[in-house]
């Protein structure tokens, strides 16, 4: 692994896709918080968007680390 780019090898993927995926969620925590603490209503509804839309980014990086897993682990993917 070369330093500031992440590997195409499974444990590589892996292992930033779940470190992101907890920073996604971190970020969103510190919107909601910054939304309750502040007094404008307009900053608190754009604080929660930006809370809202790092939650879905999280999501999208949870699917994406299942896939991985189940790539890694030699499963199949689901049929939609």
């Amino acid at each position: 692994m070369v330093a500031g780019r992440v590997t195409v090898s499974g444990i590589g993927l892996l292992a930033a896709a779940r470190a992101q995926l907890d920073q996604f969620r971190r970020y969103a925590e510190e919107c909601v918080r910054m939304a309750q603490e502040t007094h404008v209503p307009e900053h608190r509804a754009l604080l929660i968007d930006m809370a809202q839309r790092w939650i879905e980014l999280a999501e999208q990086a949870d699917r994406i680390q299942g896939l991985l897993d189940r790539d890694k682990h030699g499963t199949p993917p689901r049929d939609k």
